[in-house]
């Protein structure tokens, strides 16, 4: 562990005020580490207070302790913090209430993961081959012999379960795993997080995937799957802007596919994109086209234009990287 980074995140245990945000439309890699690092802070004595956007303060991770005592982000309020830690936010602009942890905060700490990430704190924890912000918590606290408490396990272990695809995604080292079995020892609740994420779907979610399998667009002989949402179709069936991972994943799992795209309409009519791949294709490299960012597999950006003029623009890049950057990688698949 880098020396640096561990006397960074051991001086926190010495701040009397912390403040904690983490990415809009929060994941969870986002709600794990927000409040995990939350718990293990108050565990220390610490006074910590972690906040949210009520837009996006969702009901999909209501099981993880703590989630009722997420604070939304008083954009009125003059109150300060000796420290302000962002978590598993890729780039500035996706920070929760955007400035707000910059004016309100004397320092800004920036723990995250993300290849994109462009280094926007004070101090910077970017480490960006670990599956996941969780686990590089689990490790900062590790190095420093920083004792985690049950609550945290949980959530940790929560956002590495769900940053690595159940452990699935190449993301995953012996490192990983040896994080994960820690928390269990620790006392992270699995059953728990396993029955919450994966064993007890909401029907609308089910319906909502049936019809979206109805409804793709395949490309690209195959290699690329679209699945478009509109603002209409999330609150027709119920679905929340969590549970959207879930379906692009599944879509990227079809035999034949290496990159699958989600579009969906936002509030304000931009268009939200959503990119995974399979083996080979770097998706960070085409959400950087959109001002995006992410990993290699699991990537994403947002776009001012409307849904057809997002996606002719999308088509326009894969035809580029197809046949320039992946042309070798596709036959060698096909023959």
């Amino acid at each position: 562990m880098n020396q640096t980074w561990s006397s960074v995140f051991s001086s926190l245990l010495k701040e009397k005020k912390i403040a904690l945000v983490t990415h809009i439309h929060p994941d969870g890699d986002a709600y794990g580490s927000l409040l995990g690092i939350w718990h293990l802070l108050k565990h220390h004595g610490i006074d910590v207070t972690a906040f949210v956007d009520d837009s996006n303060h969702q009901g999909k991770y209501f099981f993880l302790p703590g989630y009722d005592k997420l604070k939304i982000i008083p954009q009125e309020s003059s109150e300060t913090f000796d420290v302000g830690i962002t978590l598993d936010c890729g780039d500035e602009n996706r920070v929760t209430g955007k400035e707000w942890i910059f004016n309100h905060a004397k320092r800004v700490i920036n723990i995250d993961h993300h290849i994109s990430n462009p280094l926007f704190g004070h101090n910077n924890i970017v480490a960006d081959s670990i599956s996941s912000t969780c686990e590089l918590i689990w490790q900062l606290a590790d190095s420093n012999q920083i004792s985690i408490p049950p609550k945290a396990a949980t959530c940790l272990f929560t956002g590495i379960m769900t940053d690595t695809g159940n452990f699935l995604y190449e993301n995953t080292s012996s490192g990983t795993y040896r994080a994960a079995a820690d928390l269990v020892e620790k006392g992270a609740e699995t059953e728990t997080v396993k029955f919450h994420l994966y064993h007890n779907k909401p029907l609308g979610n089910i319906q909502f995937l049936g019809f979206l399998i109805q409804q793709m667009q395949v490309q690209f002989d195959g290699r690329v799957i679209y699945l478009i949402i509109t603002r209409e179709l999330l609150n027709q069936y119920g679905v929340s802007y969590e549970d959207l991972d879930e379906f692009v994943a599944f879509a990227r799992d079809i035999q034949g596919v290496e990159v699958s795209v989600l579009l969906k309409e936002m509030k304000n009519g931009s268009i939200k994109v959503s990119l995974r791949s399979k083996s080979y294709f770097d998706v960070s490299k085409l959400a950087q086209e959109f001002n995006g960012g992410g990993h290699q597999r699991a990537a994403g950006a947002v776009s001012p234009e409307g849904m057809e003029k997002t996606k002719e623009q999308l088509n326009n890049l894969f035809e580029i990287y197809f046949q320039e950057k992946y042309n070798d990688e596709w036959n060698s698949q096909h023959t």
